[in-house]
């Protein structure tokens, strides 16, 4: 793993995962989940393959999971972000941001900058849409 990636993954552990917890959500990095009595909620966090940046994409299912279209039925225990619908799992960004967001963590912006930058998103939007899903 390159250094760059390593320093985000460790702000993310040190900063979000803790705040996750207090959510309630389980899981590990790049997958997250809630399971609430009627829903699961869901957070994956997807880092762009040339490095630098990542998206963090929320998603909602049912209480026993998710069935694909070809029959294959992910329990509540596996389920993710990505066994969810596109356009049933928008991306996080900041208001009046492009609908594709990528947060930055490069020379410029360091993984605590990126990490800063989603933290307050969780609150004013992720939850509040998993609220109305």
């Amino acid at each position: 793993m390159n250094p760059q990636r390593k320093a985000m993954n460790d702000a993310f552990r040190m900063s979000v995962v803790p705040v996750l917890r207090q959510m309630g959500f389980q899981g590990s990095l790049p997958h997250f989940r809630r399971c609430l009595p009627d829903r699961i909620d869901l957070l994956t966090i997807q880092f762009k393959s040339s490095g630098g940046s990542f998206v963090a994409e929320i998603a909602s299912s049912g209480p026993n999971g998710v069935i694909m279209s070809w029959g294959e039925e992910i329990p509540p225990n596996k389920v993710t972000a990505q066994h969810v619908s596109p356009v049933q799992r928008p991306r996080l960004r900041p208001p009046n941001a492009m609908d594709d967001y990528w947060f930055e963590f490069t020379k410029k912006k360091t993984p605590e900058d990126a990490v800063a930058e989603l933290l307050p998103l969780l609150e004013s939007i992720a939850e509040p849409w998993w609220n109305a899903a």
